[in-house]
């Protein structure tokens, strides 16, 4: 029993660090498929979820390995909300809305697109079930305002430039109806979080 205690506090050091690094290759990744069009890439709701995701794991680094959790635990726990939220939204309207009509250039686009739309969404996953975090209801209002402040980025260079996404057309008058589904579907993943948390607590 002591071993198999020592094992899991050294895999709950480790695990943290393991993900960060794969995290922020991914990120890298998806930067080098995308320096043809280096200018939009940070218009993707798909990589504000990835930059999320690398924020969490640097963050929760940070408290447990360095020791300095008063400092970064508040702000890794609402990390990991936003994130958690986001990358479920992010990987359901891919998949179900996008991949289809997609094409790509390259086999290693193909292993990026994949890794931006999946395999972020499964580290940030298996990091909550995994840890002790717990989310707060109150917390809610980072997830909106994280939400609001990427649709005026989105809305500001749809009008300026290009739409982002065929669904997300700022003259369409269908648009708030998109924004409602993906608000609410986000909250409702946030509200799972919660869920989660008091089951973990159990």
């Amino acid at each position: 029993y002591q071993r198999r205690g020592q094992d899991k506090h050294m895999m709950s050091k480790v695990r943290p660090l393991v993900f960060t690094l794969y995290a922020v290759a991914i990120f890298v990744g998806c930067i080098v498929v995308n320096m043809h069009q280096s200018d939009i890439f940070f218009v993707y709701a798909t990589y504000w979820g990835v930059i999320s995701v690398v924020a969490y794991f640097v963050a929760y680094w940070l408290s447990h390995v360095h020791g300095c959790k008063k400092r970064w635990g508040r702000i890794t726990t609402v990390l990991m909300e936003v994130a958690w939220s986001v990358e479920w939204t992010v990987v359901l309207v891919f998949w179900t809305m996008m991949y289809w009509n997609m094409s790509f250039p390259t086999t290693w686009a193909v292993v990026m697109t994949v890794h931006a739309h999946g395999v972020a969404w499964l580290l940030i996953v298996v990091e909550y079930l995994c840890n002790s975090l717990v989310f707060q209801f109150h917390d809610m209002q980072w997830l909106l305002a994280f939400m609001v402040v990427y649709l005026i980025v989105n809305s500001v260079y749809t009008i300026l430039y290009q739409p982002i996404y065929p669904f997300l057309l700022w003259t369409s008058p269908y648009v708030i109806l998109y924004i409602v589904v993906v608000i609410t579907a986000t909250l409702l993943f946030f509200m799972a979080g919660v869920k989660i948390a008091q089951w973990k607590s159990e």
